[in-house]
């Protein structure tokens, strides 16, 4: 698999959250006064807290709308998404070594609206952070295909957590598009049935995405491109990545 990425120490992660949320808790505009203001940064604290009084089950988000946070922040361009999914998993009959394993992914998404953050028409700004835990089966299996997608992202094997994602997108209109800045190439091959990063719809890494694109394309690289769209959805892209690694 080629590899060609920043990789960020948890703590370093930790910091660029960090200056994101300081330029972005400046630019939210306070409500009327008379209201009491949803974005108040003395709130801050609370982000992660759960809502009480709301069953968890019921949630479509586990940490809830952090106490009216989560909306807010949406309506002014900025949506967090975070996941982990957690594997047990191994090997019962066959294979190199027949044993059973724990391992666990982490995504964390920011997506900013540029227009609605601070006034600029048609711009996107979306940042990526992976982390991988524990072990994955895929190396007792003997396949040459892993078995669990999640154990080869952001890198093969090892426990890092790495900013895979930052990408700048302009539209210059409804069909056209520019981008640039550090591309993750795993969703360029999205489809309705073999995608899903491997958590979502199939766990092998042969029906998340093209096998063949994993000895030639990078997962995470600088890079750029553009792109074609017919009411507003994408129809065709072409991207360039850089195959040199940091």
């Amino acid at each position: 698999m080629v590899v060609g990425r920043a990789k960020f120490h948890p703590a370093e992660l930790q910091a660029v959250v960090v200056i994101i949320w300081l330029f972005t808790a400046s630019t939210i505009p306070a409500q009327q006064s008379g209201e009491a203001e949803v974005c108040d940064a003395e709130l801050v604290s609370e982000l992660l807290s759960l809502d009480s009084g709301e069953c968890q089950s019921y949630r479509s988000h586990l940490t809830g709308d952090w106490h009216g946070q989560r909306p807010c922040f949406a309506e002014n361009g900025i949506t967090f998404t975070g996941d982990v999914t957690q594997y047990y998993s191994g090997v019962t009959t066959g294979g190199r070594e027949r044993r059973f394993l724990y391992g666990g992914h982490a995504d964390y998404v920011l997506d900013f609206d540029m227009d609605k953050l601070a006034g600029a028409p048609g711009m996107f700004v979306k940042v990526r952070g992976e982390s991988q835990f524990g072990q994955f089966s895929n190396s007792d299996t003997g396949a040459i295909l892993a078995a669990t997608t999640s154990g080869l992202l952001p890198t093969p094997g090892e426990h890092q957590t790495a900013l895979t994602e930052f990408t700048i997108m302009q539209a210059l209109s409804e069909q056209f598009a520019l981008f640039a800045g550090e591309l993750q190439t795993f969703d360029g091959d999205k489809n309705a049935f073999a995608h899903g990063r491997g958590k979502t719809q199939f766990m092998n890494v042969g029906l998340a995405a093209n096998p063949i694109a994993f000895r030639t394309v990078p997962y995470s690289s600088l890079g750029a491109g553009f792109v074609i769209m017919r009411d507003l959805e994408p129809t065709r892209s072409r991207k360039t990545t850089s195959t040199w690694t940091r």
